[in-house]
């Protein structure tokens, strides 16, 4: 099964532009620009708004997010809004990689499905 669970197998215009965005969240987050706090919420937002990827996808996504969501609700109880503690660094740079990775894969998926001889049309 591919990422997306419509019936064309291919990924719209409209959700090509959320995981877009998810990518460029994901790469401000890793070049500071982006808190963890406003990653996880923009995350989250842009997740609500997919309509098209498969379950699996989905909770691979979501398992992550949820790594980052829980990073952050103890970074929020010790109240170190600030850097985040060095024993949860390399956990956070692991788990933005592994979300960066599922939306290249989705986004390159795109690609092969909107060409002239689409691999995601052959089921």
């Amino acid at each position: 099964m591919g990422i997306y669970d419509n019936e064309r197998g291919a990924m719209s215009e409209r959700e090509r532009r959320q995981y877009t965005l998810m990518r460029d969240k994901l790469s401000e987050f890793h070049s500071g620009a982006l808190s963890i706090g406003s990653l996880i919420d923009s995350l989250s937002a842009l997740l609500d708004n997919t309509e098209d990827a498969s379950t699996q996808w989905l909770d691979e996504f979501r398992e992550h997010w949820w790594t980052l969501e829980q990073i952050y609700a103890v970074e929020l109880d010790r109240e170190e809004q600030g850097e985040l503690p060095p024993e949860s660094l390399s956990l956070v740079s692991a788990t933005v990689s592994s979300l960066q990775k599922l939306v290249e894969k989705a986004l390159m998926e795109s690609k092969e499905c909107t060409s002239p001889v689409s691999p995601c049309l052959d089921g």
